[in-house]
């Protein structure tokens, strides 16, 4: 998700301004959250021929405002230490200077003229700036915020903490319904293989057409998450490979999340902590009761053939809250995070292929069986 990997680059020494980049690009929700309606990466003002400046971002707000966006670093400097008069480090006092310029192009009517036409915008003549830099706990925000309103700069100031706040608030807003209802929570490192048949990873329940919940691959090379509620009426969605830039023999982490919510039902499947799919439906029933029982490399009859190697699953009784979540993801990924994507680096594993699969303790369809798991 956005910010798992925001966090992970804020603690990472070694991110540029580059890395930075690449993640707005990859996460237009966060210009959402900022109330963004639009955005534009690596805008080229052309200046002279063949000469430009290159913003960021250019953004457009909900009322039609332009904004340039510019990213600098987490650890970028801003204020001197106190003193009698507490001023800007001068790398930043050039930052400033930077979204100064590129405002002046836009004053230029002739130039924005040729911007609108090649970009297809309706850029305003005059243009404010935002700077994404430096982290809550090193700016005296507002200090700064005074310094450039006293100057009467059309500069504001948003600090990477100030990012995450607004994407925690704008996840809350969105799916803080989601947390904590009744339902399933499926959290599996595994190593999928090419089957002609649907590929079991897990199937709930023991009855084949109702009150299932089953978790496999397709032949078509897609990750299914499907639901068979108790009134017989299948509900899936799914995640083609390709999609998804993940392929078979190397390890994946995959979650799959079921929940049922006071007036609606909602499933999502992420791979590899970025959100795929998030279907809502009218409210479905399904008996809580077969839910107790579910087959690890087969289905709930144990009659089908699997192909894959489970390396960690854990499974909950309930949809996570966002923070449980982001604890489980850094759980995996601390731990497998040498082996992801690589075939040549294999953890300890349960390695599941043709019938042999596994089922929980007491399940109805094995009574003549001893405990397995």
């Amino acid at each position: 998700m956005a910010l798992t990997e925001l966090y992970g680059l804020l603690d990472s020494a070694e991110a540029g301004e580059g890395a930075f980049q690449a993640w707005f690009e990859r996460h237009p929700t966060v210009f959402t959250a900022y109330g963004y309606r639009r955005f534009i990466p690596k805008p080229l003002l052309e200046i002279h021929n063949n000469e430009f400046f290159i913003p960021d971002f250019i953004v457009e707000d909900m009322t039609g405002i332009w904004h340039i966006f510019e990213l600098k670093r987490p650890d970028t400097p801003v204020l001197k230490p106190a003193d009698r008069r507490r001023t800007f480090y001068a790398d930043f006092e050039k930052y400033i200077a930077q979204c100064r310029e590129y405002a002046e192009f836009f004053e230029d009517g002739q130039r924005r003229i040729a911007f609108n036409a090649k970009y297809s915008t309706a850029v305003q003549k005059s243009v404010p700036s935002v700077i994404i830099a430096g982290r809550r706990t090193d700016v005296d925000f507002a200090h700064v915020q005074k310094l450039l309103f006293d100057r009467g700069s059309k500069v504001g100031l948003q600090t990477y903490d100030d990012v995450a706040t607004r994407l925690e608030f704008y996840r809350t807003q969105l799916f803080a319904r989601d947390e904590n209802n009744p339902g399933l929570s499926i959290h599996v490192i595994a190593v999928l293989e090419k089957q002609t048949t649907d590929n079991y990873l897990l199937d709930f329940g023991f009855d084949l057409q109702r009150n299932r919940v089953s978790v496999y691959v397709a032949p078509d090379d897609s990750l299914r998450f499907r639901v068979i509620d108790r009134d017989g009426m299948t509900h899936t969605t799914s995640v083609p490979f390709e999609k998804a830039l993940f392929l078979y023999h190397v390890p994946v982490y995959l979650t799959f999340e079921l929940g049922f919510a006071d007036d609606y039902t909602f499933m999502c499947i992420e791979v590899n902590g970025t959100h795929f799919t998030d279907r809502r439906l009218d409210q479905i029933v399904l008996e809580a009761e077969a839910l107790r029982w579910h087959v690890m490399g087969s289905n709930v009859l144990g009659n089908e053939p699997s192909e894959f190697s489970m390396i960690e699953v854990a499974v909950y009784s309930r949809s996570l809250s966002f923070a449980e979540k982001v604890q489980l993801r850094n759980y995996f990924f601390d731990r497998y995070h040498h082996c992801m994507g690589e075939s040549g680096m294999l953890p300890a594993r349960v390695t599941f292929s043709g019938h042999q699969f596994l089922y929980a303790t007491g399940h109805p369809n094995f009574p003549d069986h001893g405990p397995t798991t």
